[in-house]
């Protein structure tokens, strides 16, 4: 029985992964193999890692478990870890000394198949093929209704933690305020998002979301807002002139977007604390000796 090859994509991982293919076919215990993450939907490009599925034997998988990852995929891993191990199965994250990146889910034909689109690229066993082609619904995205105390929360976090500032400007920790606008400018997403579809994305910030789980939401707020919807609220260089016309341009957009939806959700907006908070802002930019 040949591997079936011929509907993988033309991409400059597919010569390696033909081969790495072929010396697991050869492996006795190989029952099947299949690709599932973008190459198995499809939507694989040059820069898409590779999620290798293997089923194997049951009596073979602790073999691998510890396998020789090098003769697996045809040359030197840079870096090869293990994160997840069960009686039935075990998933390798492989970096080889290319730069491309392998997900390699070893499984028993009895375990549950993974819940995702399949490209076969062979396998042994009927009964075990007829799983892996089983149409597979792919999960759409979905959003939480909006909850307007939520939100409210959010704008409260923003405008009471606004005041670090200050103190990160005036110690001339300026790198530090990476994290705070990375997770600030994360709010005004969220926002933004709320705004544009009437649902709720949630936070905005990898962690907790992955590359795969903020993708589809980034494109979202891609194609409604175009990608320069944080222009000007990240500074070009991390000067306090910079960053603090880089929070400038936050807030002025925090205060437009929360107003708004404070009037179409119905909840009290934070005026107060935004006052207060504004007000310091401003008497620490008009007093603090600062390289503007």
């Amino acid at each position: 029985m040949t591997l079936q090859t011929e509907s993988l994509p033309d991409l400059p991982q597919v010569d390696l992964l033909i081969e790495i293919s072929k010396r697991l076919w050869n492996y006795e215990d190989t029952i099947a193999i299949w690709l599932g993450g973008s190459f198995g939907c499809g939507k694989a490009d040059r820069y898409s890692d590779v999620d290798l599925r293997v089923a194997v034997r049951d009596q073979s998988l602790d073999w691998w478990k510890n396998p020789n990852v090098e003769a697996i995929f045809c040359r030197p891993a840079v870096d090869s870890t293990i994160s997840l191990r069960t009686d039935d199965a075990v998933l390798h994250h492989v970096l080889l000394n290319n730069a491309e990146m392998y997900d390699l889910w070893v499984q028993t034909p009895e375990r549950e198949l993974n819940p995702e689109p399949k490209l076969i690229i062979g396998c042994r066993d009927d009964q075990f093929r007829e799983r892996l082609a089983h149409p597979f619904a792919e999960h759409m995205l979905e959003f939480e209704d909006v909850q307007p105390i939520q939100i409210a929360q959010a704008l409260r976090m923003y405008w009471s933690n606004h005041v670090k500032h200050e103190k990160v400007i005036h110690r001339n920790l300026t790198l530090m305020l990476r994290d705070a606008i990375y997770l600030f400018s994360g709010i005004l997403l969220r926002l933004k998002f709320i705004q544009a579809k009437g649902k709720d994305c949630g936070i905005v910030t990898c962690p907790p979301m992955t590359i795969h789980t903020a993708t589809p939401l980034l494109k979202i707020l891609s194609d409604e807002y175009g990608n320069d919807l944080l222009a000007g609220m990240l500074p070009s260089t991390w000067s306090q002139a910079d960053a603090v016309a880089a929070i400038d341009k936050l807030d002025s957009e925090i205060v437009a977007t929360g107003r708004l939806l404070a009037d179409k959700y119905e909840f009290d907006y934070p005026y107060e604390l935004e006052r207060v908070v504004l007000k310091s802002w401003k008497r620490f930019k008009q007093n603090e000796p600062l390289n503007l």
